[in-house]
């Protein structure tokens, strides 16, 4: 088993948000989470990345290394160019492919020299995707990866994860409110 979530709750403000959450993921599984805004599916990925504590449960994972996340926020300064969140990925994860970033960065027109926040919707979505896939993580936490995306772009998103999956061994856990894109990757 890849991930373990068992009886997760969680409450703000008394308004319990997540109730009794039970999922098992083995390897290689693609496990969709369709809901509408605000079913709980962000929170329920920050909660098992620990961004969000549980205030009941259990989660059992890998190791931070063999998970990649793609969250509506990359985490990084929006003053960083790509090439300084490079230096950072390069520092932080011992299998971080350079070679594999710099050929997504060129098949996708992400320029290197530039600051992240000159960047569209569709440019930072397409650098979530590619910063989450290029350390070879077993398992990747997609939190609406093509949310608010025009067609081509969220096309673009798509085949980066369909061309992963098929390169990769990898546990995929996503969610999204667009069910034709889990149709297409689950």
């Amino acid at each position: 088993m890849i991930l373990s979530c068992s009886g997760l709750s969680k409450s703000y403000s008394g308004k319990e948000v997540l109730k009794n959450i039970t999922f098992h993921i083995e390897e290689h599984d693609k496990l969709a989470i369709i809901g509408v805004n605000g079913a709980g599916k962000s929170t329920l990925f920050k909660s098992i990345l620990g961004i969000n504590p549980i205030d009941e449960g259990n989660i059992q994972m890998p190791d931070k290394q063999d998970i990649g996340v793609v969250l509506s926020e990359t985490g990084f300064s929006e003053f960083f160019t790509v090439s300084d969140i490079i230096s950072i990925l390069k520092c932080t994860y011992k299998r971080f492919d350079e070679d594999l970033f710099h050929s997504y960065c060129q098949r996708f027109d992400i320029p290197l020299d530039k600051k992240t926040r000159t960047f569209s919707t569709g440019m930072k979505a397409k650098l979530n995707i590619i910063i989450a896939l290029t350390h070879h993580a077993k398992l990747l936490i997609l939190d609406e990866p093509t949310a608010g995306l025009d067609v081509l772009t969220r096309d673009e998103i798509l085949d980066i994860l369909r061309d992963y999956m098929e390169q990769e061994d990898c546990t995929i856990l996503i969610s999204s409110h667009i069910s034709s894109d889990l149709e297409s990757l689950c």
